[in-house]
């Protein structure tokens, strides 16, 4: 199962990629487009995905669901030659921002740090 990501899965997805690159048979694969339906899959179709780390915290607090971080080795098995999403920081211009330099510099480091820790 996975939720479509438009630049990065919308053709298909790394798993499934991987495994045609393995000669690995998936059963099945859906994909869907709405994280309402990717967690009505996971709660009633006995389906597994994958998600970004900085949403498994939330994912754990859903009694029926477990998550667990893969190993850097079998991300990079995963990812193959497909490239990773890029993020982008989308703020005011310098003058009309709210907060001053140090406190965009300590955000932008903390977000680098939860994607580096994926």
């Amino acid at each position: 199962l996975y939720l479509e990501s438009k630049g990065f899965n919308d053709k298909i997805d790394p798993l499934e990629m991987y495994c045609r690159n393995a000669q690995i048979e998936l059963e099945s694969v859906e994909k869907v487009t709405s994280r309402e339906a990717w967690f009505c899959h996971l709660m009633t179709m006995g389906s597994l995905a994958f998600l970004p780390a900085v949403e498994a915290d939330e994912c754990n607090h859903i009694p029926s669901l477990r998550t667990e971080a893969l190993p850097r080795e079998q991300v990079a098995l995963l990812h193959g030659d497909m490239l990773s999403p890029k993020y982008y920081l989308i703020e005011k211009e310098l003058k009309n921002r709210r907060y001053t330099q140090e406190r965009r510099t300590l955000v932008v480091e903390l977000v680098q740090g939860l994607l580096q820790s994926n």
